[in-house]
């Protein structure tokens, strides 16, 4: 009996992978939806619908589903990413810092994580902590610096810093961080 359900299940993640794949969301997350009643560890694939509907520009179902993925998998670092991300865009200042925070706890290093926390403080007019979570970010992706200069939060941030201002100018900027 069970490898009926294991197949069904099977057989709609086909489905719902082929529609993926033709930019057929809402047939998609059906079919994913389908499969995941009929074998519950299948549930990871909320993480699959939660990236699609993000990617769709559907914020709030894209949380809802990140919620329901990190209620099977409280550790996952990217589902965390996701939903601070939907919240940030869904001016949820305050979920979004908690969901990064919760991200940085997993790991101190996570570069989306420090970067939006940088955004938020900055938002807050906090530009000490913008300062060090940005450094934190252009650490390991120097090649965000260029967004960063253009985001509106930030401005202040790099205004009033001499770390972040040496960036450009020093080739050996990670100097900086001894």
């Amino acid at each position: 009996e069970m490898k009926s359900y294991q197949d069904r299940a099977n057989t709609f993640i086909l489905q719902a992978n082929a529609a993926k794949e033709n930019g057929q969301l809402n047939e998609a997350i059906r079919a994913y939806k389908e499969a995941m009643a009929l074998v519950p560890a299948y549930k990871t694939f909320n993480l699959v619908i939660a990236d699609m509907l993000l990617g769709a520009r559907r914020y709030s179902e894209a949380a809802d589903a990140y919620l329901e993925a990190l209620g099977g998998a409280p550790d996952h670092e990217p589902a965390w990413i996701g939903l601070g991300k939907c919240q940030l865009l869904l001016d949820d200042h305050e979920q979004a810092t908690e969901s990064f925070r919760a991200a940085l706890k997993l790991n101190s290093t996570n570069p989306d994580a420090n970067y939006y926390l940088a955004l938020l403080s900055g938002m807050r007019g906090e530009l000490k902590e913008a300062e060090t979570l940005l450094l934190k970010a252009l650490k390991q992706r120097p090649g965000w610096e260029e967004q960063a200069r253009r985001e509106a939060s930030l401005k202040p941030v790099f205004e009033n810093s001499r770390r972040l201002a040496n960036l450009g100018r020093d080739k050996r900027w990670w100097e900086i961080w001894k």
